[in-house]
């Protein structure tokens, strides 16, 4: 496939430019002339895309390719993780007053006791105790790396690949050795998550 990567980098960069805020208020509106305007006049200068895209040619996987960045683009900045930035403007608005905690080591010791209270919770079957206390455990995980200037969305996003990768090459494993995930013990599936993580640690 001609995929022309440079294009697809363009319009992303385009995109994450663009106010999703300021853009949201306008489409409830309902006005779409008015966004566009909006869009053409503080991010995009139509006659040199024009002449961008007129000088590439594309094929229809090549169109489909970048509709579907665009998509998941915008969907990952529109809709994705909404409630961990939530979770960040009051973490912040917090701090602003003071509430916070004097160091990382005082928030982590709070992350330790949400621990506890979930494990707790489990251990007891209370449903409804588990669930505040996941939250408090995620929400108090995530005051330990706004301390420490970690992005929380840059962290799950980085576990979500770790863990797509791992399980890909899991899947890679079973397929040559002829197993039926489905119907292996757990034992086996700990083994072969074992294998990929080392599979993928000796390829890198």
């Amino acid at each position: 496939m001609r995929t022309n990567i440079k294009l697809i980098e363009i319009i992303l960069e385009m995109l994450n430019d663009i106010d999703i805020k300021k853009s949201d208020k306008i489409l409830e509106t309902q006005d779409k002339k008015k966004l566009l305007n909006y869009i053409n006049k503080e991010y995009l200068n139509i006659n040199e895309y024009k002449a961008l895209i007129s000088s590439i040619r594309l094929d229809k996987e090549n169109i489909i390719e970048i509709l579907y960045e665009i998509l998941l683009f915008i969907s990952k900045n529109k809709f994705y993780d909404d409630s961990l930035n939530n979770s960040q403007e009051l973490i912040k608005n917090a701090a602003e007053y003071g509430f916070t905690w004097p160091n990382s080591r005082s928030c982590f010791n709070k992350v330790e006791e949400e621990f506890i209270e979930l494990r707790e919770a489990v251990k007891n079957k209370n449903k409804n105790n588990i669930l505040e206390e996941m939250g408090d455990l995620i929400f108090t995980l995530q005051c330990f790396a706004t301390l420490n200037n970690f992005n929380f969305n840059n962290i799950i996003d980085s576990a979500n690949n770790k863990f797509q990768k791992r399980f890909i090459k899991l899947q890679e494993i079973a397929k040559v050795n002829k197993l039926n995930l489905k119907k292996v013990s757990t034992k086996t599936k700990e083994k072969l998550w074992q294998q990929a993580k080392k599979d993928l640690l000796s390829s890198q």
